[in-house]
């Protein structure tokens, strides 16, 4: 950081990543598993919790629980 910003030219960026929720909702779909919560009931207060239930892709933190679904062997 230099004067509040991310000195771009002189730093490792590639190390940097914030992660969107919604990535790895697609990931866990994609790769065999069920989505049992998603954001949901999180939030330390009763407004984060309300919008983490309205726009759980854009949570104010983020709890995914997910369950592999077994494969049915043939």
């Amino acid at each position: 950081m230099e004067g509040g910003r991310i000195a771009f030219e002189v730093t490792d960026d590639d190390v940097v990543h914030l992660s969107c929720p919604a990535s790895y909702k697609k990931w866990f779909s994609q790769h065999g598993y069920r989505l049992l919560s998603y954001n949901q009931e999180i939030g330390g207060k009763w407004i984060s919790r309300v919008f983490n239930f309205c726009f759980p892709s854009w949570g104010t933190s983020t709890l995914i629980v997910a369950e592999k679904i077994a494969m049915l062997q043939e």
